[in-house]
């Protein structure tokens, strides 16, 4: 908080059309004692020099994060004096990958639950796609489900889906015009 014991609070939405609520309480002795906002967009005005600035620091961290996760492996001699070390540590990285995505999908269950979702995700962005081609939206308990499935999702995940999606709608569109 600002000063004099107050409290600062974020509440995420209860439901995915609603805004995020800031509330800020203080105890001191100012005039007011709680506001809330409701904040449903933030409009940022940015110069190309900040806006480069920001993409620089989303590489160093997408940076970072690599060196968290194959950081283990990474010899500790320079590609010229040691290649085989380092051809090794290519290797180990993939197969961490690899372990990782096979502990995940461990059983016929969880393969056939990963299919479900990969199935109605594709389906569901099929249909955004196609209410945005016509200048339409997608209903609001489709694009409810769409947010619930992201959520649970990794990054990888979505953007595979998506590009399943949007290559199956390609081949749709193609084939109504043809």
């Amino acid at each position: 908080g600002g000063g004099g014991g107050g409290a600062d609070e974020f509440m995420s939405p209860s439901s995915p059309g609603d805004a995020p609520t800031y509330r800020v309480s203080s105890a001191g002795p100012s005039a007011w004692t709680c506001a809330q906002l409701n904040v449903r967009e933030v409009r940022l005005s940015v110069s190309s020099l900040q806006s480069t600035q920001m993409a620089r620091l989303g590489a160093k961290l997408a940076h970072l994060a690599l060196l968290e996760r194959y950081g283990r492996f990474r010899p500790h001699t320079s590609v010229h004096e040691d290649a085989r070390r380092w051809w090794a540590y290519a290797v180990q990285a993939v197969l961490s990958d690899r372990e990782r995505h096979r502990r995940r999908y461990n059983t016929w269950s969880a393969l056939a639950l990963r299919r479900a979702v990969r199935e109605e995700y594709t389906q569901l962005w099929a249909r955004k796609l196609s209410a945005v081609q016509i200048g339409d939206a997608l209903p609001a308990p489709l694009t409810s489900r769409l947010l619930e499935l992201e959520e649970e999702l990794g990054v990888e995940d979505i953007l595979f889906f998506r590009a399943l999606a949007e290559h199956s709608f390609r081949r749709a569109v193609g084939r109504a015009e043809g």
